[in-house]
Protein backbone atom coordinates (compact mmCIF):
# COMPACT_ATOMS: atom_id res chain seq x y z
CA UNK A 1 0.00 0.00 0.00
CA UNK A 2 1.20 3.50 -0.82
CA UNK A 3 -0.06 6.62 0.93
CA UNK A 4 0.22 10.29 0.12
CA UNK A 5 -1.16 13.50 1.55
CA UNK A 6 -2.21 16.53 -0.50
CA UNK A 7 -0.97 19.47 1.57
CA UNK A 8 -3.07 21.90 -0.49
CA UNK A 9 -6.23 20.16 0.80
CA UNK A 10 -5.04 19.39 4.33
CA UNK A 11 -6.82 21.34 7.09
CA UNK A 12 -4.15 20.35 9.67
CA UNK A 13 -6.81 18.95 11.99
CA UNK A 14 -4.43 16.21 13.13
CA UNK A 15 -6.89 13.34 12.99
CA UNK A 16 -4.49 11.28 10.85
CA UNK A 17 -1.66 11.81 13.34
CA UNK A 18 -3.97 10.80 16.17
CA UNK A 19 -5.19 7.67 14.39
CA UNK A 20 -1.90 6.57 12.86
CA UNK A 21 1.15 8.29 14.38
CA UNK A 22 3.45 5.60 12.96
CA UNK A 23 2.77 6.93 9.44
CA UNK A 24 1.70 10.59 9.79
CA UNK A 25 3.57 13.38 11.59
CA UNK A 26 3.37 17.06 12.35
CA UNK A 27 6.16 18.71 10.36
CA UNK A 28 8.36 21.48 11.73
CA UNK A 29 6.58 24.04 9.56
CA UNK A 30 3.20 23.33 11.17
CA UNK A 31 1.88 21.08 8.40
CA UNK A 32 1.18 17.37 8.43
CA UNK A 33 3.06 14.89 6.26
CA UNK A 34 3.60 11.21 5.66
CA UNK A 35 6.82 10.09 7.31
CA UNK A 36 9.48 9.59 4.62
CA UNK A 37 10.10 5.99 5.60
CA UNK A 38 6.36 5.23 5.41
CA UNK A 39 5.58 6.08 1.76
CA UNK A 40 5.24 2.29 1.34
CA UNK A 41 3.08 1.24 4.28
CA UNK A 42 3.79 -2.11 5.99
CA UNK A 43 0.82 -4.46 5.89
CA UNK A 44 0.40 -4.36 9.68
CA UNK A 45 -0.41 -0.61 9.46
CA UNK A 46 -2.75 -0.70 6.46
CA UNK A 47 -5.91 -0.71 8.58
CA UNK A 48 -4.77 2.31 10.58
CA UNK A 49 -3.85 4.21 7.40
CA UNK A 50 -7.23 3.44 5.85
CA UNK A 51 -8.97 4.61 9.04
CA UNK A 52 -7.01 7.87 8.90
CA UNK A 53 -7.92 8.36 5.23
CA UNK A 54 -11.59 7.65 5.95
CA UNK A 55 -11.60 10.11 8.88
CA UNK A 56 -9.89 12.95 6.99
CA UNK A 57 -12.46 15.77 6.71
CA UNK A 58 -10.61 17.29 3.74
CA UNK A 59 -10.12 14.01 1.87
CA UNK A 60 -6.44 14.93 1.62
CA UNK A 61 -5.13 11.38 2.06
CA UNK A 62 -4.79 9.10 -0.95
CA UNK A 63 -4.31 5.36 -0.50
CA UNK A 64 -3.17 3.12 -3.37
CA UNK A 65 -3.26 -0.65 -2.92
Amino acid sequence: MKVSLDKSKCMVCGSCVGLCPAVFEMAGDGTIDVKKEMKDVPSKLEGDVQSAADACPATAITVEK
